[in-house]
């Protein structure tokens, strides 16, 4: 890691997942971007099982009191 940068997160590849699917849907030629889609999906889903159970616990009953708040995930 360099210096300055931030440390990955769940929710860091959660928003470039956003941002990757938005291309990808946006157009024709956003299919480019499916490779980089799918590496994301990888990263979150490793980043997700190495992630400490109760952090993992905090942040479900975050987005559950989002969503109960009238947010949407």
């Amino acid at each position: 890691m360099r210096r300055g940068d931030k440390p990955v997160t769940p929710e860091r590849i959660e928003r470039a997942l956003r941002l990757v699917a938005y291309l990808v849907a946006r157009d024709e030629g956003g299919e480019v971007y499916l490779p980089i889609l799918d590496r994301l999906e990888e990263e979150l889903a490793e980043c997700r099982r190495r992630e400490r159970p109760r952090d993992r616990a905090r942040r479900l009953l975050s987005s559950i009191a989002y969503c109960m708040e009238g947010g949407v995930i």
